[in-house]
């Protein structure tokens, strides 16, 4: 295995440690059952690995790199924000390409000066799920990618951000009209640089049955 791919064990260490509170914990070196089960749950919707790319063990790829570590992390942070999982696996499926672009954009240029972090380098993800769409919204019967049950959920375009005063531009707009759904903000720069080296720090597993 190269030095740019990494284990599935690894991937759900590094995830895990990169979203854990940094607050003293026993358990921050051991991800939890219920931590482990979202991550195969998200596993068995094709994320980060979609479904017809899968391999191995009963759908564990034997090879991730660091942009599916990173797409697994985003979409545990949409879980977080309570968006469904199955709305979030669609929205990744659409979204991959553009968030894969933004992960390699922030690691060729890390948002790092000597103070902390560069506001003008810091980078975030707006995401705006429609949830209640019998408000006016149209949404297609049939949309590539959604295999779940009723209308395909309705997600408006991502917007991405790459420092403060451009998310604040957007945020002064945010609700303009009266109409607009609420947004979730998600910053991903700092993320990405701290899942980079939980990455690289994480030993290696054997490869084998995955719980």
């Amino acid at each position: 295995m190269s030095q740019d791919t990494f284990s599935y064990g690894q991937v759900e260490l590094a995830v895990w440690q990169t979203m854990h509170n940094p607050a003293p914990s026993t358990n921050k070196n051991t991800p939890s059952p219920t931590f482990k089960t979202r991550c195969r749950r998200y596993r068995e919707e094709g994320v980060p690995i979609p479904k017809e790319k899968a391999s191995g063990v009963q759908g564990v790829h034997s090879e991730y790199e660091a942009y599916n570590a990173f797409e697994l992390l985003m979409a545990l942070r949409m879980t977080d924000a309570g968006m469904p999982r199955a709305e979030v696996a669609f929205f990744m499926h659409h979204t991959r390409a553009q968030l894969e672009r933004e992960f390699k954009r922030v690691l060729a240029d890390p948002p790092f000066v000597a103070e902390g972090f560069d506001p003008e380098k810091r980078a975030f993800l707006v995401v705006r799920y429609v949830g209640l769409r019998e408000l006016g919204w149209r949404v297609p019967e049939k949309v590539e990618g959604w295999k779940g049950a009723g209308p395909a959920p309705l997600f408006l375009t991502p917007r991405f951000h790459h420092s403060v005063n451009s998310l604040m531009g957007d945020v002064g707009k945010m609700g303009m009209g009266g109409f607009n759904p609420p947004a979730t903000i998600i910053e991903f720069s700092e993320t990405a640089v701290v899942l980079l080296d939980n990455l690289k720090k994480a030993p290696k597993t054997k490869r084998g049955r995955q719980k």
